[in-house]
Formats: structure tokens, C-alpha cells, sequence
């Protein structure tokens, strides 16, 4: 996506701007839209499955699983390296169905995955999403476009965007209760 706005092949687009790659962010004005919380989905089978909610530290145990290639996710590169979780392994991305059955498949690896994913349709058979705390890690998503190039009604998207996140509180950040990869002590 920052390539293609980048270029000029579409206007701004919305992303994550990788934290441990700044080179990533060249090019670039954005504007922060939302903070995302993240749970953690394991396989029915994994030890932690049963818990209502887990630490981050919980999972130092664990496998991290990343539906991609490693050098792709930093943010789960971040969770990992913050919470002492060691054991890391990364996939071919083939989609959702099979990264969730490999998660299913394994009950030593868990991964992250967006809160609100599953409010509505429930969890799929054989795996767990359980809400993390103490703290909850915040996934960021901003607004990008081209640096000094301001699309058409970027001033209405932004508008429009800080309208609903603060009916939603979507930039809500409490460093005490949450953890965004770069911010406080062990980042």
C-alpha cells in the first residue's frame, strides 16, 4: 500500500507504519486513526485456552505464529521481543482459514489478531480468542498519503475519521493500561 501511494496510484491509503523499519515511513504525511486491541487466538488445546483473559507475559511459553513471512510483521516482532516470547515461526500466507487451522493445529502457538474480528460470528471450531490485559496491545492504524502532496478532501477524511474515532474511542491510549510497539520502557 506505501508503495502504491507512493507513486501516485491511489490517493492515501490506510496501514501501519512499521515501527523497526523507518525507512518504511519515507514518503510519507499520516495521520494516526485508530488504536486497534488485540486479542490473542490459540488452539483449543493450547494450556491457556480456558482463561478468560491472559498477560502478554502469560505467553512467554509459547510459540508466536505470524500468518507471513517474519521479516513482513513488525508489530508482532515487537510483541514478541517486549513480552520475552522466544519461540517465533513464520508462514506462507494463505489466507485466514489455513493460517487458523495451523494455529488450531499446534496447541504450543498462539498469535494476534484484531478484537473485533469474531464479535459477530463467533469463533471458528478448535481455536480461542481470549482478550489480553496488564496491558492490551494497540495495533495503530493511520491515514497515509504522499509527503507534501495533499490528495483532494484529505481535510473531510481526516474529519471524518477523527468524528467517528471519538464517538468510538478509537485513539484512546492509556500508558498505564496499554502497549503500542515504541512507547514506554521495553518498547
Amino acid at each position: 500500500m506505501a508503495d502504491a501511494v507512493r507513486r501516485g496510484d491511489v490517493d492515501a491509503g490506510l496501514g501501519r507504519v512499521p515501527v523497526l523499519d523507518p525507512r518504511a515511513g519515507a514518503g510519507l504525511d499520516r495521520r494516526l486513526v485508530r488504536l486497534e486491541p488485540v486479542d490473542v487466538v490459540l488452539s483449543a488445546d493450547h494450556p491457556l485456552a480456558q482463561a478468560d483473559r491472559l498477560r502478554p507475559s502469560d505467553l512467554r511459553d509459547s510459540v508466536l505464529r505470524y500468518p507471513a513471512d517474519l521479516a513482513r510483521l513488525d508489530f508482532l516482532t515487537c510483541f514478541a521481543r517486549r513480552f520475552g516470547v522466544e519461540q517465533c515461526v513464520g508462514a506462507t500466507n494463505l489466507g485466514l482459514e489455513p493460517f487458523l487451522d495451523q494455529v488450531r493445529d499446534d496447541p504450543r502457538c498462539f498469535s494476534l489478531f484484531p478484537a473485533d474480528a469474531v464479535s459477530g460470528g463467533g469463533e471458528p471450531s478448535g481455536v480461542r480468542f481470549v482478550p489480553l490485559v496488564e496491558p492490551t496491545p494497540l495495533y495503530a492504524w493511520s491515514l497515509v498519503w504522499p509527503e507534501g502532496r495533499e490528495p483532494d478532501r484529505l481535510a473531510e477524511l481526516l474529519a471524518a475519521c477523527a468524528r467517528v474515532g471519538g464517538r468510538r474511542r478509537w485513539v484512546e491510549f492509556d500508558p498505564a493500561r496499554d502497549w503500542l510497539p515504541g512507547s514506554g520502557p521495553g518498547q
